[in-house]
């Protein structure tokens, strides 16, 4: 569990990237949806280069606490000091807010890298368990959901309170309080955890250069001769872009679509909301839709216990594609209906997204079915990038698809009146554009071959080889 802290620590951040970033640039910081969204895609181009340097300088990082644990100290006040910056707006021009914005964003992706990716390898030196190494990563994976729920449930209402109705400083001051929470979890993060083991590349001394030439090497090697890592890879991509024009589009979709009656409340887990408040009311339904998500990852984690992934892969995301058309059909006024359909989306989206993870680890067992090797490593880095092209690709989009749409941006802090265009434009975002493209996540599913009892059979064949 103190090592899942490291993961909430970095989903506090990366949550907040995901599901606000185009919302504040847009309609806080002062940058139009298409610029926003072009950055999205170039810091992501930026994680290409940066990523395989920083996994060559940890490994070999010497100190007396390891080789990866020392940056969860080491990195954690830079990666709290940029998020805190990249939310935040100066008192600058348009074309110098970009360039601010462009320089920001790099910076906190750069320290996310130099964090992240070291926190990811401790998992695999604290024990050579596969049993206990399975552990530690779903209490992974279910701290990461904890971060998601602490930004779901209490941004938008920190900006609120901290900003006095001022967004542009209640997001300075409400990254500063969310920062603080992530330096915490990263000490305890630190202090829970204990490196066992000596990896290979401690032994490797072939320059970062050498390493950096051989990771793409290596990926393109992975990518031709493993089919099902490649089916894999890209229902991955497309599951990142839905999550994004997801997450992105709900303070819109809660802003200027849905509407209320005066006085009109959500009470939800105790906690009231006010329905005609747009971060009262984007809080619930983010709130709702993490536990829905939270939920959903449970409920998988039962069902594949008893049924092929497969199965379940295909039944999430035909379940999907009809909540999410269903929603498209939602009036503004039916708050309750708009908070249920898109919360079952959520539900249905993160069985896709767990499972994907999970047939990651099969497609490995292919791989060395197919090729007598296993590259364990690269079939994850392989996925992470699919997972961050993704995200990017998610983002570039949402902004363009804002702009084709007609989204009228602030101007001068004051909220325009949205044409009918950009209305339409905000519910099918959320709900039949997110459809289609689950379609081909659908399509990736009836491509996959690797059933349950095809791969007993291919463990078993694994098994023999290594006997004679």
């Amino acid at each position: 569990m103190g090592y899942g802290f490291g993961d909430t620590a970095s989903n506090i951040v990366w949550q907040v990237v995901m599901s606000f970033a185009m919302y504040f640039y847009t309609d806080v910081f002062g940058i139009t949806a298409a610029v926003a969204g072009t950055l999205m895609l170039v810091v992501t181009l930026f994680d290409m280069v940066t990523d395989p340097i920083m996994g060559g300088i940890a490994d070999r990082t010497r100190t007396r606490w390891g080789k990866y644990r020392p940056y969860l100290i080491w990195m954690a006040i830079p990666y709290g000091i940029f998020a805190v910056l990249a939310f935040t707006t100066p008192d600058l021009t348009v074309p110098q807010k970009i360039i601010y914005a462009y320089v920001t964003h790099i910076l906190l992706r750069a320290a996310y890298t130099a964090i992240n990716i070291p926190y990811g390898a401790l998992g695999g030196v604290m024990t050579a368990d596969p049993n206990e190494r399975g552990e530690i990563q779903g209490y992974r994976f279910a701290m990461a959901m904890v971060g998601n729920f602490i930004v779901s449930a209490t941004l938008l209402s920190l900006v609120e309170r901290l900003g006095n109705g001022n967004d542009q400083t209640g997001f300075t001051y409400a990254m500063m309080v969310l920062s603080v929470v992530a330096l915490i979890c990263f000490f305890l993060c630190f202090i829970s955890t204990k490196e066992r083991l000596e990896s290979e590349e401690s032994r490797n001394e072939s320059t970062i250069l050498d390493s950096i030439k051989g990771i793409f090497s290596d990926f393109w090697v992975l990518l031709k001769s493993n089919r099902e890592w490649a089916i894999v890879a890209v229902a991955t991509f497309f599951l990142l872009v839905i999550a994004v024009l997801r997450g992105g589009i709900v303070m819109y979709y809660a802003k200027y679509f849905l509407s209320c009656s005066n006085g009109e409340t959500i009470d939800l887990l105790l906690v009231s909301y006010d329905a005609c408040n747009p971060n009262s009311l984007g809080t619930a339904i983010m709130t709702v839709g993490t536990l829905g998500s939270i939920v959903g990852a449970i409920t998988t984690i039962f069902l594949t216990r008893t049924l092929c992934k497969t199965v379940i892969m295909k039944f999430a995301a035909l379940c999907f594609i009809v909540t999410s058309i269903g929603l498209y059909f939602v009036q503004s006024d039916m708050l309750w209906m708009a908070i249920i359909l898109n919360t079952l989306g959520g539900y249905f989206h993160i069985m896709m997204i767990v499972l994907v993870f999970a047939m990651t680890a099969d497609t490995v067992d292919w791989g060395e079915y197919v090729n007598g090797s296993r590259a364990t490593a690269m079939t994850f880095s392989g996925h992470l990038f699919a997972l961050k092209f993704g995200a990017a690709i998610g983002g570039f989009l949402l902004g363009k698809l804002l702009t084709l749409f007609e989204y009228a941006e602030p101007i001068d802090k004051v909220e325009q009146v949205q044409p009918e265009s950009a209305l339409n434009g905000i519910s099918l975002i959320l709900s039949i554009i997110p459809a289609g493209v689950c379609f081909a996540v659908l399509v990736c599913c009836f491509l996959y071959s690797l059933t349950s009892s095809r791969l007993i059979q291919i463990q078993k064949e694994i098994q023999s080889r290594a006997s004679t």
